[in-house]
């Protein structure tokens, strides 16, 4: 069988040669077979220098390797960047028809680090635990939340609890000095573009007074507020105003007179 496979393969290379030497092939014998004519051909693990091996260590960096050991490094580089990302992946998502099957549906809680920012329509089917907060102050009887141009009203669905955030006690929104003497608070200007802010003044005699009135300017001189007040108190007067910016504010509880002792207390104050 040999020497009749050497015969066949010997015509086809007599017939190469008088083709020409460009189209000759050399016919190479492994195991009795005419190698490369006809069959699979197997390359052991670790036969081929170039290829490697099948458990060669993964190459990541610019350095020699086999393909084998690149490709496997090109696999570990791909997952370090998947596990760098994990947690820090930003996703946009680009809803091209609101409204239909493409939004955004959140079974549980859903928690953001750090501002919202809504452009359009926001629904919300559940509750909202939030402080919301409406040009960095929190949203209350003093900073409401603002409505739309197009509309006059915010309309809410069930019940809303609000509470007006408190405000810390000073010293320097209250004087009660000796009889027959002004009792007077002075709101120092607040600086550019800035403007105080009261609510509430609480006043007290501690009898009845000769020629007592409570008074506020808006910069020395300029009278803003001014009533009579002819009783010993206590008494409470709800103005609600706002000064000039970049202008003092002074609160004035005239003297009583004899032994008329008076104090003035601005109940809330803050500057915007």
């Amino acid at each position: 069988m040999a020497d009749i496979t050497r015969r066949i393969a010997g015509l086809f290379d007599k017939r190469w040669k008088d083709m020409g030497d460009d189209t000759h092939a050399e016919v190479v014998y492994v195991g009795g077979q005419a190698a490369g004519v006809g069959g699979a051909t197997t390359i052991a693990d670790g036969a081929d220098a170039t290829q490697g091996k099948i458990a060669d260590a993964a190459v990541v960096t610019n350095a020699a390797g086999t393909v084998s050991g690149k490709l496997r490094g090109v696999v570990k580089l791909l997952g370090d960047v998947v596990a760098a990302l994990a947690g820090i992946l930003t996703v946009k998502i680009d809803q091209t028809t609101p409204g239909t099957t493409n939004k955004v549906v959140i079974s549980g809680t859903a928690t953001v680090d750090g501002a919202v920012v809504v452009s359009g329509t926001a629904t919300v089917d559940g509750d909202v635990d939030a402080n919301l907060q409406v040009g960095d102050a929190d949203v209350g009887a003093l900073n409401p939340v603002p409505v739309s141009d197009a509309g006059d009203s915010l309309t809410v669905d069930g019940v809303v609890t609000a509470h007006d955030t408190p405000r810390g006690f000073s010293s320097g929104l209250t004087h009660t000095p000796a009889a027959d003497t002004a009792a007077v608070v002075t709101l120092p200007a607040a600086g550019e573009g800035l403007s105080h802010v009261i609510r509430g003044v609480a006043w007290g005699y501690s009898e009845a007074p000769t020629g007592g009135s409570l008074t506020i300017e808006d910069g020395a001189g300029t009278t803003v507020f001014h009533v009579p007040i002819t009783a010993a108190g206590p008494g409470f007067i709800p103005v609600f105003g706002k000064g000039s910016a970049n202008t003092a504010l002074v609160i004035t509880l005239a003297a009583g007179g004899g032994t008329c002792e008076g104090s003035v207390n601005i109940l809330e104050h803050w500057t915007e």
